[in-house]
């Protein structure tokens, strides 16, 4: 007796296979919505069309972001992560093993990592055309804004350090990584990069329009447990982010538990340029010296061994 075979298996077989790589890779969840104001979208390689995201959505690996005027979007990313986009923002998230990459087309966009939750040598870089950040516990605010059609990159480091890397369009770096601390600022366009410094004054104007206008109603997720627990879970890791000095006011900004700060002019700060890399040596800048002349030593109270003397700052 001749067995009939079934022709529908081999047809499905045969049609998972010609499915695209990307269509594949889009079960890979790396995070979810858990705040959203204004029209949000994300183009998928698989989705012939921009999908319109809605509150807790899911948020797949190597989506690009986009919020539109006067729209806000906030992602949970891996239970350590969360990222704040402001209005008329582009980012894609895209990820390789210990790895992820929150690479900004355009706008601003606040990164809140919790360094507990991150596994050893985990990190999560941000990316523009013309800097590459590495990030581990730390808030960092950074813009990519463009100047007659030229990128130019702004980090703000409100808790934490990052390590910052000036890169050319393809992401080749041009310079060592430089490590930026809190209130500290990064700028780069692509022929120079500068490290500066802000003041608590000016954290209001640097999170200007990272703020939601209103809170979302977390009660209405009770229909899907895992989502609601990824909504709560940013709110808790925003709230483990809270610092004794730029935290409890970072936090509440960020959280949006406060209103939109009025707006200050941003204050005149001292850059230091960064060396462009020609060698492998490391990166030396000198900070300025006071226009006074210092005063005289007081020779009694320096042991004989104790030398005195200015050192270029090393990065």
């Amino acid at each position: 007796m001749v067995r009939r075979r079934r022709p529908g298996l081999a047809w499905l077989v045969l049609a998972i296979s010609l499915l695209p790589a990307p269509a594949l890779a889009q079960s890979s969840k790396v995070g979810v919505v858990t705040t959203l104001e204004g029209h949000v979208t994300a183009v998928r390689a698989a989705a012939p069309q921009p999908i319109v995201l809605k509150f807790r959505d899911d948020v797949f690996l190597r989506d690009r972001v986009v919020t539109g005027e006067r729209a806000f979007a906030r992602l949970l990313l891996g239970g350590k992560a969360v990222i704040t986009i402001r209005e008329r923002s582009a980012v894609t998230i895209t990820e390789v093993p210990g790895r992820s990459t929150v690479e900004i087309e355009s706008g601003k966009i606040a990164l809140s990592v919790a360094r507990e939750r991150m596994l050893p040598g985990e990190v999560i870089n941000i990316k523009t055309p013309n800097a590459i950040a590495g990030v581990r516990g730390t808030v960092v605010v950074a813009q990519l804004t463009y100047r007659q059609g030229r990128p130019f990159t702004n980090l703000w480091v409100l808790r934490g350090i990052i390590d910052a890397i000036h890169t050319d369009v393809t992401g080749a770096p041009l310079s060592q990584p430089v490590p930026v601390g809190e209130k500290e600022s990064f700028n780069a366009d692509q022929a120079t990069a500068t490290k500066g410094a802000f003041t608590l004054e000016e954290v209001g104007t640097i999170v200007h329009g990272l703020q939601p206008q209103r809170m979302q109603d977390a009660g209405s997720a009770s229909q899907n447990p895992a989502r609601l627990d990824a909504v709560n879970t940013a709110v808790a890791l925003l709230g483990d982010l809270v610092d004794s000095s730029t935290g409890q006011l970072q936090a509440a900004l960020l959280m949006g538990r406060i209103p939109t700060p009025e707006v200050t002019p941003p204050q005149s700060v001292t850059s230091v340029p960064i060396t462009a890399l020609t060698t492998m040596a490391d990166i030396e800048t000198t900070p300025a010296l006071p226009n006074n002349p210092p005063p005289p030593r007081p020779h009694h109270s320096c042991p004989p061994t104790q030398k005195y003397g200015s050192a270029a700052l090393r990065l």
